[in-house]
């Protein structure tokens, strides 16, 4: 089975981070794969953030997101909007929801996470 995970809420307000997190080793564990991760509304805030933040959520689904090489992208338009800057340390890259959209047709299933 192949997943797509979608998050929504602020890295700062964890729970959504933390469930992403927690499902996405879940399902890596079990064999299945992970296609994308997109960061959208308010957690694109991720990419203001360096590698290792201190916020418990986001470092766990990065560092399971980066050695299981499962892309992590924020919302361009979102980033953009919000006059954001990405860190150069981030593990986050921009990327526009034509590429989430592309990226759906080869996923079963697809997991929202706050918001």
């Amino acid at each position: 089975m192949v997943y797509g995970l979608f998050i929504q809420d602020s890295p700062g307000a964890e729970a959504g981070f933390d469930s992403a997190a927690r499902f996405l080793g879940a399902v890596l564990q079990r064999g299945h794969s992970v296609r994308q991760i997109f960061l959208y509304s308010d957690a694109v805030l991720a990419v203001t953030q360096p590698r290792h933040s201190g916020l418990r959520g986001l470092d766990a689904l990065l560092d399971i997101a980066l050695a299981n090489k499962v892309p992590v992208l924020a919302c361009q338009s979102a980033v953009e909007r919000l006059g954001l800057s990405i860190l150069a340390d981030s593990a986050v890259a921009r990327g526009s929801l034509g590429q989430w959209f592309d990226a759906s047709y080869e996923m079963d299933r697809i997991m929202s996470f706050g918001g």
